[in-house]
């Protein structure tokens, strides 16, 4: 049997869609007969963030920095919150908690992985441990202005063995020349490569020569068939029609809108709150649930009437089950990288880009009520992709 170590974003995550696609990817590979592990692998970025600077130290920054305005602006938002997490730290705390550990109960138990933890200074130790390396998916080749290519990520310390990148995803509008210099240098050996939006195989084709042509193919969670996620979430069904709400940003626009369909359609609104962390917008707003497990999670959009949600995986299990379902935004859309890529490449699949909503609330109304009329969804092209990313993997691996 092969060897498969795969570098993703598995690393210490207490993301749903993170730990889903890592799920997704490891329960098709060994359907293929693949013995497969995730590493355990942390960049510097993971080592920056494990090591973060307080609030504290960055008004203490800012202030000595005679940046007085931002010094301010962190003060009264360190407040505020102070204020508002206190009220509510007893049930935050605990809820949040609980989610974590359901959470990282799933990484452990239903993902395999190395047992210890690798980064930039170490990760070499790996070259022989696999016949096959994978690195993706998720936002893996998301450079930003950083010229350095994560060892892990970009596979540099292995030689002589398969390579592959599986929906790596790099949302970018430019690459600079030393970006370019470093890019080809790394994938001169690959075996194959795949990446999840149009926009960062046209970014490859364009400016780096490769070994082999890039290819766009979808993230893992569409590996699995309709079936293996629904027995995955359980059977257990809501008889209260209800809006799932999933948003990883803070927007209150969007909250706005959220329930505005919620009482246009006359349902109430399940949603998961303070996702990524301690969300203000998030009191008071709907039935706000925080112990999901990945399980919940999906079962949650599966027995939804209507998901409304800022995230490409919430997106992606809407599709996966048919559902009704609005997208909004989480980023601008400024600078070069280009986050909202993700889900329009996804969106525009099903032929449906009507159903990413932006813009002011007047607007966003518009536009919902303009896709609502529309229940129509073409999963013709979305099916050959899926075929397609499946072809990819098995070929890769041959």
């Amino acid at each position: 049997m092969n060897n498969v170590l795969i570098f993703t974003t598995y690393y210490n995550s207490v993301n749903y869609g993170g730990l889903l696609q890592a799920y997704a990817l490891q329960k098709y590979l060994v359907t293929l007969g693949y013995n497969v592990k995730d590493v355990c692998y942390k960049t510097e970025y993971n080592i920056i963030q494990e090591r973060k600077y307080s609030t504290i130290e960055k008004i203490k920054m800012n202030y000595y920095d005679q940046n007085i305005y931002e010094a301010i602006r962190i003060t009264f938002k360190l407040a505020k919150r102070i204020i508002l997490k206190k009220k509510y730290e007893t049930e935050y705390l605990h809820n949040c908690g609980v989610r974590n550990n359901l959470l990282r109960q799933f990484r452990n138990s239903s993902i395999a992985h190395t047992q210890d933890v690798y980064d930039d200074t170490n990760v070499q130790q790996l070259k022989d441990e696999a016949d096959i390396f994978i690195v993706g998916s998720d936002l893996v080749w998301l450079l930003g202005n950083s010229e350095s290519l994560p060892t892990g990520y970009w596979l540099t310390f292995v030689h002589n063995k398969k390579k592959i990148a599986y929906a790596a995803s790099m949302p970018m509008k430019s690459l600079s020349q030393n970006q370019i210099k470093k890019i080809e240098s790394a994938l001169m050996d690959f075996r194959a490569i795949s990446l999840r939006e149009r926009m960062g195989v046209d970014l490859l084709k364009k400016n780096v020569s490769t070994p082999c042509t890039p290819q766009q193919v979808l993230d893992p969670v569409f590996l699995l068939e309709v079936k293996e996620w629904d027995d995955f979430s359980g059977n257990s069904e809501s008889n209260i029609p209800y809006i799932f709400t999933y948003f990883l940003g803070d927007s209150k626009k969007n909250r706005k809108f959220a329930a505005r369909i919620s009482k246009s359609r006359n349902m109430e609104i399940i949603n998961l709150a303070h996702v990524s962390r301690f969300c203000e917008t998030d009191i008071g707003f709907g039935k706000s649930i925080t112990e999901v497990s990945p399980q919940d999670f999906v079962r949650l959009i599966k027995n939804a009437e209507i998901v409304i949600t800022d995230s490409f995986h919430g997106a992606a299990f809407s599709v996966i089950f048919k559902k009704e379902f609005y997208v909004v935004d989480r980023f601008d859309g400024k600078g070069n990288n280009q986050l909202n890529e993700r889900i329009i490449n996804l969106l525009g699949l099903i032929g449906r880009r009507d159903l990413y909503i932006n813009g002011k609330i007047s607007e966003m109304l518009t536009q919902y009520n303009y896709a609502q009329n529309d229940d129509k969804y073409n999963y013709s092209d979305l099916l050959k992709v899926i075929e397609h990313s499946k072809s990819f993997l098995k070929e890769a691996f041959s």
